[in-house]
């Protein structure tokens, strides 16, 4: 079955925020509390009890000392009040979305204004909202519940930011139908509202829709109302373990969308099998046995490692240097070990983001570790055969790429992991072999342009995959920094770059073979758009970079 992913789904803005600081918090302090659930997603809560985050139900429940942390929906400001009189310590997380609406309650409250909240009356965004109107706020869940409202007091009106855009402007039409002096305010969520858009029009391209997402999760049951309204058979689910084959007997393309609470790892778990209902045939790579070896090549970074040796064998054939097989071997270990180690660094994070990524871990520690120590181990005579200068510079890169896994994402944080992988891939793959080349200075120039841009390329395409998972874990990117927006707009540029290097490499030396490189650029790059979309996009991606190696021995014979 042919599943149509929504873009806008997964955590939003606001919950990925919560989550930095509940993470940072437990990290801290050890033990760390959430007034109320976090989010509205029981899988993503009952994996964050795994960090010693326990929910609180009620305040009396806090010793002093607690650290609390306020959930993205926020609280009244009496329970702040008295979380921090029963000495809790106070880390709050509330949505600056919902921040914002309850400076606007509080402030119209003040002003002499009767605050009307449009939204659910049970929903916690809303009781937090009330409680900034200081006995001046009444609910409206439906157009009926206008009919109780003053026709000539002073009202101000805001909404739950996750309510949808259609809704919200029913009740404020009926609102201003008596009493035309009410002040409105736009308070929902842009987030909210471009996932809502989306539904609607996913609706028109599938036979069907799946929305994923906690059963408490109001923006996730929005996303459910919008696609039940079509008339597509519609089915709310939160983990893929719901899902049923005969929902979707005669459904050939199924539309996926998800709440914004919903965990990235849930979506692919859903989006995966449903791809598999009404597979008449599985391919062989599909067999278990075979995705089993295929999983561990991955999340052992054998297939990284290689990609990485193709580039070395790329760059040693243009450098035309002697034992062209020495660097590519260099190159495989030395990406093999850096990117266990940063790995290990960092795989108990991602029982949060990516729970088989930590199975997998937890499962295969005890042949990760000595591969990681091999690796290494058996770079050492490898290096001494080169040369002694590279075994130094190696070296040292090497133990400049441990300080920075360790610590210095914190005290260099505008140093990303997409600018440090690349570094670290354009030395292994360029530096060294420039150092036993006897060429032309504009030879070197391209080897490195060409190393440090191909390498960043893919760096940069995997943290956009990874954005999530990097704010959550608090890992500096240039998406987690920028933003996606920006960063697609980097990625882009840099592929326009890596092909004119190639086009000009091809000119200035008067090769038409040369051409040929631009067959793997291109797969590259085809490759980067699947990523998250196909099965085996990441193995796409590393095997395209491996091609400009294989694709240089072709023409150098």
């Amino acid at each position: 079955m042919i599943v149509k992913l929504a873009r806008y789904g997964g955590f939003c803005f606001g919950v990925k925020r919560a989550f930095n600081i509940v993470l940072r918090a437990a990290k801290e302090n050890g033990r760390v509390f959430t007034f109320g659930p976090l989010i509205h997603n029981p899988q993503a809560v009952s994996l964050l009890e795994k960090k010693a985050v326990t929910v609180l139900s009620s305040v009396d429940e806090v010793s002093c000392g607690d650290v609390v942390v306020i959930r993205s929906h926020g609280v009244s400001p009496d329970v702040i009040e008295e979380l921090k009189s029963r000495g809790a310590l106070i880390e709050d997380a509330t949505c600056p979305r919902v921040k914002r609406v309850q400076r606007v309650v509080e402030k119209s409250a003040k002003d002499g204004y009767l605050v009307v909240i449009v939204g659910d009356k049970g929903h916690a965004e809303v009781k937090g909202l009330l409680g900034y109107a200081r006995g001046r706020g009444v609910v409206v869940s439906s157009v009926e519940d206008v009919s109780s409202l003053p026709t000539d007091a002073p009202l101000v009106v805001v909404g739950q930011t996750t309510l949808t855009q259609d809704f919200y402007q029913k009740i404020v039409d009926a609102i201003r139908e008596c009493n035309r002096n009410a002040r409105v305010y736009e308070t929902l969520c842009l987030s909210t509202q471009e996932r809502q858009n989306e539904v609607r029009a996913l609706v028109k391209e599938v036979d069907a829709v799946v929305v994923v997402g906690g059963y408490n999760s109001a923006n996730t049951r929005r996303l459910y109302e919008i696609a039940v309204s079509s008339g597509k058979p519609t089915f709310h689910i939160e983990t893929a373990d719901e899902l049923s084959e005969q929902d979707f007997e005669g459904v050939e393309v199924v539309g996926l969308a998800a709440g914004a609470s919903t965990p990235r790892w849930i979506i692919e778990g859903v989006k995966e099998r449903l791809e598999g209902i009404g597979q008449a045939h599985i391919s062989l790579l599909q067999l278990p046995v075979f995705k089993e070896i295929g999983f561990f090549l991955q999340e052992a970074n054998i297939f990284s490692a290689l990609a990485a040796s193709g580039l070395a064998l790329f760059s040693a054939s243009i450098l035309g240097v002697k034992d062209i097989f020495l660097f590519p071997l260099i190159a495989f270990l030395f990406v093999l070990g850096m990117h266990i180690l940063v790995d290990i660094h960092d795989w108990r994070g991602f029982e949060i983001m990516d729970p088989d990524k930590m199975e997998f871990y937890d499962r295969n520690s005890f042949l990760l570790y000595p591969l990681f120590i091999l690796s290494f181990a058996l770079m050492v005579p490898i290096l001494l055969q080169v040369g002694v200068l590279q075994f130094i510079l190696t070296s040292f890169v090497v133990l400049l790429g441990v300080v920075y896994i360790l610590w210095g994402q914190k005290r260099f944080p505008f140093v990303g992991k997409d600018i440090a992988l690349a570094l670290g891939w354009g030395f292994v793959i360029a530096v060294l072999p420039i150092f036993k080349a006897r060429v032309p200075v504009t030879i070197a120039v391209f080897v490195l342009l060409f190393s440090f841009i191909v390498s960043f390329v893919r760096s940069l395409a995997f943290s956009l995959v990874e954005s999530e998972a990097d704010s959550v874990l608090g890992r500096k990117s240039i998406p987690s920094l920028f933003g996606k927006k920006i960063a697609r707009g980097i990625l882009l540029v840099s592929e326009i770059v890596l092909l004119a290097i190639l086009i000009f490499y091809a000119l200035f030396i008067k090769n038409a073979l040369f051409v040929a490189q631009l067959i793997p650029a291109l797969v590259l790059f085809w490759a980067i758009r699947r990523v998250k979309k196909a099965r085996y996009s990441e193995l796409l991606v590393n095997l395209s970079l491996f091609g400009f190696g294989l694709v240089q021995l072709i023409i150098n014979l």
